[in-house]
């Protein structure tokens, strides 16, 4: 439990440390929300950012919604720090994910949850009875 906390304190900090630096795009703030859900992934397969879909109205400079998708990958936790090299699972699960971003007071990512994308319908179904 303390490697976790431990874990989340880093990505907590590397968030600060990027904020405060730079003025970040809508997908960067999506991006670190992938990396703070992919912390808790240890010996499991990661996740990677497919889709950051920003609200119609944000100011960067209040609390900021966060909707985007994300697609399981090949590559397992221990390779975290080459997640952008890793190719997207053929049939992978996707996730829709939500959470938000504030700058105001203090610099703060919060994830809110992830949800199994359900899977694509595939025509209709039809009964054996009929």
């Amino acid at each position: 439990m303390a490697g976790a906390w431990r874990a989340l304190l880093v990505v907590g900090l590397a968030v600060m440390a990027r904020v405060v630096h730079c003025q970040l795009s809508y997908e960067t703030i999506a991006a670190l929300a992938e990396q703070y859900f992919n912390q808790e992934r240890r010996g499991q397969t990661l996740f990677r950012l497919l889709e950051a879909i920003p609200p119609p109205h944000w100011n960067s400079n209040s609390t900021i919604p966060l909707k985007f998708r994300i697609k399981e990958t090949v590559c397992l936790w221990s390779q975290l720090s080459q997640l952008q090299e890793c190719a997207f699972r053929e049939g992978g699960e996707k996730k829709n994910c939500t959470g938000s971003f504030s700058r105001l007071p203090h610099f703060r990512l919060e994830l809110l949850g992830c949800v199994t994308d359900p899977p694509r319908a595939r025509g209709p179904r039809h009964s054996a009875l009929s």
